[in-house]
């Protein structure tokens, strides 16, 4: 027993005698607020990301003709992806307007058709 650290000697070898005062609950709280605080910083320290303009792909895309954009994608071996839908319609918001000509009846009864899982769409 004589050769364990005394009570004292492992508070002060850890120099956090101040710690020793508070409870235990108040020192967790402190080792909280210290660690959300040092997330808190980073993520000011970082900024705000800087903003790259699109301009490249969508000149690159603008240049290519629609009748060939069009067969590209009736071709079986394109993979299109719906969030790449997305981004082509949102950035030209009418281009479906040329060959999609299909009325709320006709669109609703094929979405009723479709197999679904009643448990996705709660």
């Amino acid at each position: 027993m004589a050769r364990l650290p005394q009570a004292e000697a492992r508070d002060t070898a850890a120099g956090g005698g101040w710690l020793g005062f508070l409870s235990p609950a108040l020192r967790t709280g402190l080792a909280s607020v210290a660690v959300l605080g040092g997330f808190a910083a980073s993520f000011y320290m970082s900024g705000t990301p800087q903003l790259v303009p699109a301009t490249a792909s969508t000149a690159s895309l603008d240049a290519v003709p629609r009748t060939e954009l069009v067969g590209y994608l009736l071709t079986s071996g394109a993979h299109v992806e719906s969030a790449d839908l997305a981004v082509l319609t949102a950035a030209h918001p009418g281009i479906a307007k040329d060959f999609l000509h299909a009325s709320e009846a006709e669109l609703n009864e094929v979405l009723d058709s479709q197999p679904s899982e009643e448990l996705t769409y709660l």
